[in-house]
């Protein structure tokens, strides 16, 4: 019963955030055009310093662990939802919004929906601990999503240097320079006043993002798009059933760190990225589609994930 108390709390204060971006769209302080711009603001700006200062502050105390599995396993995550989305949009051939269905069926919440859970759930020593863990995890889900929302939803097929410029995009650098600054050592000579600069530009990512969601999702009720019940229905079974069970009957007899285990489970049973919509339509997709599913996705969350949740604490913990 804690576990959805918790849930319902994180979703509340998020909510906030997502409600204000609808009010001062729909009152017209801002325009669907500041909405593109605040988010390539987002992605080009802010999220970088975000994983710049996360990295400085958090990498170094598990540099002697093995790190580098848990980046590869949400790797994993991603294309098993991709290869199953594929089948299913195959199958249920939707007049519109079949690349869209990649985007929200495919892309968990990344980081701040399962830390703001852990935040609650554990004590302070043991949550900074699964912190790092779960930025890890998520390492290269920001490029990965950035780079294939781009991909996705361009008119034309990509030219080579297109789709570098995707990939060696703000986020992916600041992360592989991270990275080299921690292993060479050299980030023990940052000033401790740049990472902490850093870490208050990149603590309005979050903000911003439920922000220009709250925008997507005014543009998207004044729209006439109208996802059908078996696109709804199968992006929920995909994002919030299929995945997540497929994953905890794979890991239940492995013989590896509980923490790995329960950091995937938080990961596989989180709804869909709150930022789909953003990256939707900064790159030219259907962002009022993906806001009408997500609402959907979320409020069946609210009953699974605090079951998954208490699953992988009863089995892993």
């Amino acid at each position: 019963m804690t576990t959805i108390s918790i849930v319902f709390k994180v979703v509340a204060e998020l909510s906030i955030f997502v409600f204000l971006g609808f009010l001062a769209f729909k009152w017209r302080i801002l325009s669907r055009n500041t909405a593109i711009e605040i988010g390539n603001f987002t992605i080009n700006i802010t999220l970088p310093f975000l994983i710049f200062s996360s990295m400085m502050r958090r990498f170094p105390k598990v540099i002697g662990k093995t790190w580098y599995v848990l980046p590869f396993l949400d790797l994993l995550l991603t294309a098993f939802a991709l290869i199953i989305s594929f089948f299913i949009i195959k199958m249920i051939r939707p007049k519109e919004g079949e690349k869209e269905f990649y985007l929200i069926s495919s892309f968990q919440n990344g980081a701040f929906f399962p830390i703001a859970v852990v935040s609650a759930l554990f004590s302070k020593a043991m949550a900074e601990t699964y912190y790092i863990y779960i930025f890890l995890f998520v390492l290269f889900f920001t490029p990965l999503i950035i780079t294939f929302s781009r991909l996705l939803f361009q008119k034309k097929i990509p030219k080579v240097i297109d789709v570098l410029k995707s990939i060696f995009n703000p986020p992916f650098i600041s992360v592989v320079f991270s990275i080299l600054l921690v292993y060479t050592g050299l980030y023990r000579f940052i000033p401790t006043f740049f990472v902490d600069v850093s870490s208050k530009i990149g603590d309005v990512t979050i903000p911003l993002i439920l922000f220009t969601l709250g925008g997507s999702l005014y543009y998207a009720y004044t729209t006439k798009t109208k996802p059908t019940l078996p696109y709804i229905l199968w992006a929920i079974l995909i994002k919030l059933v299929i995945v997540p069970i497929s994953f905890f009957l794979i890991l239940l007899p492995l013989n590896i760190p509980s923490y790995i285990k329960i950091v995937f489970i938080l990961e596989a049973a989180a709804p869909t990225a709150v930022n789909s919509a953003t990256y939707s339509m900064v790159y030219g997709g259907n962002d009022a589609l993906i806001g009408k599913v997500s609402v959907f996705v979320y409020i069946v969350s609210l009953i699974t994930y605090p079951l998954f949740v208490m699953l992988a604490l009863l089995k892993f913990g």
